[in-house]
């Protein structure tokens, strides 16, 4: 998720108003529909901004336990500690897809 902002570079651009969106609705919404869809046991957010300049979060489902979605197993090897490094997972474009509608549809 990205700042609408070009000019938005840094955690610190972040104005008020958009913080007050993002903890307010963006992730407390988005937590419901990965809960709802996929089991989340945990929300992570993270901002980092090293390879990518620009304003944006990476919002995170922790797991404590191996779920299995559209025959991939995700697990996560450190539920309780920092999500990274963690494997990067190569997934099929069409199974991402059919994620981003399950997330959508429990958002409606």
């Amino acid at each position: 998720m990205s700042c609408k902002r070009e000019e938005a570079d840094l955690v610190t651009d972040m104005l008020k108003e958009e913080a007050e969106e993002l903890f307010s609705t963006i992730v407390p919404e988005w937590h419901n529909a990965v809960k709802k869809s996929f089991g989340c046991d945990r929300p992570n957010i993270s901002c980092l901004g090293n390879l990518w300049n620009h304003l944006h979060w990476h919002l995170i489902p922790r797991y404590n336990s191996p779920r299995e979605f559209y025959g991939i197993k995700f697990i996560d090897p450190n539920p309780k500690g920092n999500y990274s490094p963690h494997d990067k997972k190569e997934i099929a474009e069409e199974i991402l897809l059919k994620i981003k509608e399950d997330i959508i549809k429990e958002l409606r």
